[in-house]
């Protein structure tokens, strides 16, 4: 199930704290205020700004799932797969095969991204998330989602501990990965849905990178325990 404010028509928001905010005034998202199975998960780093005001406003507890991308080499910012904790891999078979890349290339990249997801991992201080998201409703969060290789990692991931509903959440997702991802989740909560997406920077008119200090400054602000 979709839950948007629109789908294609072509929004730019200021920064991120401003796409949080629109988040939280949506009614879709505001049900999950004060329950005490409930958790915001974000896919770091550009979820944790945006998760950790949805976490705040609506009383939940925040912590991070750590997903790296699988990049096409010498294009690393276009996703052929990703990973997440457990081992959990998603690769695109079809778009590998179209592209006849080479399995130990992609193997190599895995690789390379497991050390840095364990790197971000021992940074953040992260929840042993498998002992303790059973029967909860996670509120996956990312600033944008344009291929959703990270997130199809993150989701299987969160399908094999065992919780009770998946919502994700971003303010913008590209219009066709929408479509395929609300058929892997409980609900998809969006503000805008473009067909012609680009890439996520472009839905904002002030998109910095999010370092590791930043990171962890939200998440030390942030109540990770309470609910969890």
């Amino acid at each position: 199930m979709i839950l948007s404010e629109a789908r294609s028509m072509r929004s730019v928001f200021k920064n991120r704290e401003e796409a949080a905010d629109r988040l939280i005034r949506l009614p879709a998202l505001r049900q999950y205020s004060d329950r005490s199975d409930a958790v915001v998960l974000a896919l770091p780093r550009g979820g944790v700004p945006i998760a950790a005001k949805i976490a705040k406003a609506l009383h939940l507890p925040m912590d991070v799932l750590i997903a790296r991308k699988i990049g096409l080499p010498g294009h690393e910012e276009f996703a052929i797969g990703a990973i997440a904790p457990g081992n959990v891999c998603y690769l695109n078979h079809w778009l590998i095969n179209r592209l006849n890349i080479p399995s130990g290339m992609i193997e190599s990249i895995k690789n390379r991204e497991q050390i840095e997801l364990q790197r971000r991992e021992k940074s953040y201080h992260s929840i042993h998330l498998s002992r303790s998201l059973e029967n909860k409703i996670v509120l996956l969060v990312d600033d944008g989602i344009a291929t959703g290789a990270t997130v199809r990692a993150a989701i299987q991931f969160l399908k094999v501990a065992f919780v009770s509903k998946i919502m994700v959440v971003t303010p913008t997702i590209a219009f066709e990965t929408a479509r395929e991802l609300e058929k892997m989740v409980d609900a998809l909560i969006s503000i805008v849905e473009p067909t012609n997406f680009g890439c996520v920077a472009e839905w904002y008119e002030d998109f910095p990178q999010v370092s590791d200090a930043a990171v962890l400054g939200f998440l030390a602000t942030t109540s990770k325990k309470s609910n969890v």
